[in-house]
């Protein structure tokens, strides 16, 4: 499984490596969406390799929160499952515990 992880980052890192080399020139990034002329807003003069590997950065983030939130309905029955387990756990070692002990010298088993 650590092998499989690996592959797959040095994938993504070749992958954003090749974006970044063959995204080198210089562009303008307004941030003012409606009016960049009036200057309201500042504009940003980046690579554009940052600019689409930073866009990928927030897209991750955002996928991983919203994923959280969505999950976590799982994650609570995993832990109400977990707690029945517990408990189930417990009975039965007390059930265990109040067995009489086996006796000793019994006969054994009839060979077929």
């Amino acid at each position: 499984m650590k092998l499989v992880r690996f592959v797959c980052y040095l994938v993504a890192a070749l992958l954003f490596g090749v974006i970044a080399f063959a995204n080198r020139q210089v562009v303008t990034l307004h941030l003012d969406p409606f009016n960049p002329e009036a200057g309201y807003l500042p504009s940003v003069e980046t690579r554009l390799a940052i600019v689409i590997l930073a866009t990928l950065m927030i897209g991750f983030v955002a996928g991983g929160i919203v994923m959280w939130f969505v999950q976590g309905k799982h994650r609570k029955a995993a832990r109400a499952a977990r707690a029945d387990a517990r408990i189930a756990h417990r009975e039965a070692e007390e059930a265990q515990a109040k067995l009489p002990p086996p006796r000793p010298g019994g006969l054994p088993a009839k060979a077929a």
